[in-house]
């Protein structure tokens, strides 16, 4: 199983977004970092996974597909 590893300032970032979540929704909150935690897994062992947009924008990073928990139907 590969590895990753967050910089300080995504671990800040991830942790205000979830606390400012967790004011009105706790479980929207928990759902958001879950599925953060869980693509992550998901690219430390499929670090090719992913669609490919180079030809339109050189560097752009794969589309994962994350979708915030809070916005699904």
């Amino acid at each position: 199983m590969a590895r990753y590893q967050f910089s300080e300032d995504a671990i800040k970032d991830i942790n205000k977004i979830c606390d400012y979540l967790a004011k009105n929704n706790p479980r929207s909150a928990s759902n958001l970092f879950d599925a953060i935690r869980q693509k992550c897994k998901l690219f430390g062992n499929f670090p090719n996974i992913g669609k490919s947009y180079a030809q339109i924008r050189p560097n752009l990073p794969k589309n994962c597909g994350l979708k915030p928990p809070l916005l699904r139907g």
